[in-house]
């Protein structure tokens, strides 16, 4: 069990720790608190449903494990196929891992942003708002 600050919610500075796991690490969890964990990725083939990739580690950034999944996934034998697309949620979603998955012949299918549960109907056929001059890869995304 892990020692909470009550006000906050954050593990206290004696809970840092894990005496039977030390290479994992403390992290805030989406459900909101914080787990003693690792953050793993996976890549899998569509068709196959085969995992052809997968990566662990202890930092907690989803955007910064994009490029290391993308070395591996250059890295998979030739006999395997091209990898053509990399689909991903909005933890993923930025500008510099965009550029990456297209400078390396992939088509990022990243979620630009998270959108609010059941939305009123009239919402869904709004024009959306228009694109600044110098827009970045994420906001194009959004209108393609």
């Amino acid at each position: 069990m892990q020692a909470r600050n009550r006000k906050t919610r954050s593990p206290t500075v004696g809970a840092l720790g894990d005496l039977t796991d030390e290479e994992s690490r403390i992290m805030k969890c989406a459900g909101g608190g914080f787990e003693q964990c690792y953050n793993a990725q996976a890549a899998v083939d569509r068709e196959s449903m085969l995992v052809v990739a997968t990566d662990v580690t202890q930092a907690c950034n989803d955007p910064q494990q994009v490029i290391p999944m993308l070395a591996l996934l250059q890295a998979l034998p030739d006999s395997w196929g091209k990898v053509e697309q990399l689909l991903g949620d909005t933890g993923f979603c930025s500008t510099h891992n965009i550029e990456q998955c297209e400078a390396a012949g992939i088509d990022p299918l990243l979620a630009v942003a998270r959108q609010e549960h059941h939305p009123h109907w009239k919402d869904r056929f709004e024009a959306p708002e228009p694109l600044p001059q110098e827009a970045t890869p994420q906001q194009l995304w959004l209108i393609n």
